[in-house]
């Protein structure tokens, strides 16, 4: 067998993967973003394996080609999901999630219904072979790129804090990149219509990008010695404190902003906090994520709200207009300002102050 530049990348990343799932493994607690990770290199292990047998001709058919088959169609959610759950570190597994596989469900049932004699499969509605795998390739590209653009998007809406989403800023990098090498590749097949030599350029270019998310991961945990812990629960906080722990530092906390009022200032940040009350930052996160159930920007707004309340039963306050009240009470813009109203109150700042009159 000869080893060639293609197959060393790939069996890099393949070996670079299992060391990955043996360091999660490992922990004695793990996350769901976790488990998909794990789900998601098990898969990129069997298409990257595959491919080296088969460009090195030690595989014509086997079990391993038909599970190499899904894995390609498996590959793409569970990166979705695992970007979900970076940002949503409260959400578990629910089985409504097995929507997304249907393509997979449908090989892994067609790979079981062949094994059994039954004679189905999706390419008996097609007169030639090469129809076929253009099908197929082409329900692939669109699978993936839906779920390609649908992880960019849950990554950057996510409301998390500005040190936490540099460190899932790769991410984003990586799925945009995806999302133009599968918009390229669905154009050149348009045009094309061709799958002889187009089969082997589509596993190739893929392949490559997929080996270059294992390097990332490899690199960044490198960097952060604790990087999967980081991309844990709550925000990726550190070791969990006990509830009483939490409670007493969120007396001292309530005790700063009842006092010194720094939610007036639109830029408050978590680190000022930080300072202001000597709590280092991931237990000031895990206060809110774990003990109030909330994140910081929308603590920190309930605060501003209630204040912004007090103004409007102050006497003189009647001649400021509604804007003024809420710079007062710390909001930079008028449209945070009436989206967190809205969500709070149920009412547009107008109704409110008609209400309470």
């Amino acid at each position: 067998m000869q080893i060639n530049i293609t197959s060393t990348i790939y069996l890099t990343a393949a070996f670079q993967a299992v060391l990955l799932i043996f360091v999660i493994l490992r922990k004695n607690r793990m996350h769901y973003s976790e488990r998909y990770l794990i789900a998601t290199l098990a898969f990129l292990i069997i298409t990257l394996v595959h491919y080296v047998s088969i460009i090195n001709g030690l595989m014509r058919r086997s079990i391993l080609m038909d599970v190499s088959a899904i894995s390609w169609y498996t590959i793409s959610p569970l990166l979705y999901l695992y970007s979900r759950a970076l940002v949503h570190p409260r959400e578990s597994w629910k089985w409504t999630y097995l929507l997304y596989f249907p393509c997979s469900i449908y090989l892994l049932l067609q790979i079981f219904l062949i094994s059994a004699g039954s004679r189905v499969g999706f390419f008996l509605l097609f007169k030639d072979g090469n129809t076929y795998t253009i099908c197929w390739i082409m329900m692939y590209l669109i699978n993936s790129l839906l779920f390609t653009m649908a992880s960019i998007w849950v990554l950057k809406k996510a409301d998390i804090p500005a040190k936490h989403r540099q460190r899932i800023r790769w991410l984003v990098l990586f799925f945009s990149g995806l999302a133009v090498i599968l918009l390229g590749l669905i154009a050149v097949l348009l045009y094309w219509l061709n799958v002889r030599y187009f089969v082997a350029s589509f596993e190739y270019i893929l392949l490559v990008f997929y080996a270059l998310f294992i390097f990332s991961l490899v690199a960044l945990s490198l960097r952060f010695s604790n990087y999967f812990s980081l991309l844990s629960n709550d925000h990726y906080g550190h070791d969990q404190k006990k509830n009483e722990e939490l409670k007493a530092l969120f007396l001292r906390l309530e005790e700063h902003l009842e006092k010194d009022k720094p939610y007036l200032r639109p830029k408050l940040s978590l680190s000022d906090l930080s300072q202001a009350t000597d709590i280092p930052e991931n237990q000031l996160s895990q206060i809110f994520t774990r003990y109030l159930r909330t994140n910081f920007y929308q603590f920190v707004n309930t605060y501003r709200l209630k204040e912004f309340e007090t103004q409007l039963r102050q006497k003189g306050t009647q001649r400021y207009t509604i804007m003024a009240l809420a710079e007062l009470a710390g909001f930079s813009s008028k449209a945070t300002f009436y989206k967190v109203f809205r969500e709070h109150y149920q009412m547009t700042p107008s109704e409110f102050i008609k209400r309470t009159k």
